[in-house]
């Protein structure tokens, strides 16, 4: 019976350069900007985005307090797909994980800019989805008021 070879007596590969000096790169960019202050800069871009989406009634899936968070904002839509494609077409790229939740990363080097143009584009393509969304609001705020 041949015996299982265990992974450290397999010879060694190379290390990843690339993805050492880009995390090198990345970890000196992180230490000379400072956590404290990316996180405000994060933290003010996804509470602008949050509380602008509410006002056009979008679902918000993510936790609405700021130390329960990361940068991540999820939000409900019924068509995932068509709400994607319609930010694509604006040059907006989220992502969708799940059939009816999109997921937009707020990130360090986003600006005030960025933000306002995803809100721009978000606009557009809920009235590309609006009669999809429309229900899909209902049953989510029904959700709100009588949990299941």
């Amino acid at each position: 019976m041949a015996q299982k070879r265990h992974s450290v007596d397999l010879p060694r590969g190379v290390h990843n350069a690339v993805g050492l000096a880009g995390a090198a790169a990345g970890l000196r960019i992180i230490d000379q900007i400072g956590v404290g202050r990316i996180w405000n800069h994060v933290r003010g871009l996804s509470r602008r985005l949050i509380d602008s989406l509410r006002e056009i009634s979008i679902p918000i899936l993510t936790a609405p307090d700021d130390d329960q968070r990361a940068g991540i904002v999820t939000i409900g839509v019924e068509d995932a797909q068509g709400f994607c494609d319609g930010l694509a077409s604006e040059g907006i790229l989220v992502g969708h994980y799940l059939p009816s939740q999109i997921r937009i990363d707020v990130a360090m080097f986003l600006s005030e800019q960025e933000i306002e143009r995803t809100l721009e584009a978000t606009e557009k393509a809920i009235k590309t989805t609006a009669p999809k969304n429309q229900s899909f609001l209902a049953l989510y705020l029904a959700s709100q008021i009588f949990p299941f």
